[in-house]
């Protein structure tokens, strides 16, 4: 198997901390049991 070395190299140039800081400063922790899955919880 060979691996492509330009896979998702996009994201190196790519500058996300406003988000990481957005998330943290407005994110909630959530928890679900297993086999539960996100669509499940918001209807």
């Amino acid at each position: 198997m060979t691996t492509n070395k330009h896979f998702n190299t996009y994201k190196e140039g790519l500058d996300l901390e406003f988000l990481r800081e957005y998330c943290m400063e407005h994110g909630e922790l959530r928890t679900f049991l297993r086999s539960e899955t996100l669509e499940e919880i918001i209807e």
